[in-house]
């Protein structure tokens, strides 16, 4: 894990990319997608990998929305060979 001051600036940046890529909002999610609709999403590898930067999925979704459940059974340093499920978010659409 990255120390707190290394963290703090990395956070920074995560939401200067979000509010770069999302600025406003997206329209048309906001008329198609219920406010109350829950969704869930798998990070998944194709190849294999050495896993690095996991701590970061929480970070960036934690910009979004703090109302969020991540689950891993992986930790950074785990070569994977095979397809696995890196992570899964549950939370609000």
């Amino acid at each position: 894990m990255l120390p707190l001051p290394e963290r703090i600036k990395l956070r920074k940046l995560v939401e200067l990319a979000l509010e770069e890529d999302v600025g406003k909002g997206d329209i048309t999610s906001e008329l198609l997608i219920d406010d109350d609709a829950m969704a869930e999403l798998h990070f998944r590898n194709r190849e294999p990998i050495v896993l690095a930067g996991l701590f970061l999925v929480p970070m960036v979704f934690s910009c979004i929305n703090t109302e969020f459940q991540a689950e891993t059974e992986c930790k950074d340093g785990d070569y994977l060979a095979h397809p696995s499920s890196l992570i899964v978010v549950r939370g609000h659409a």
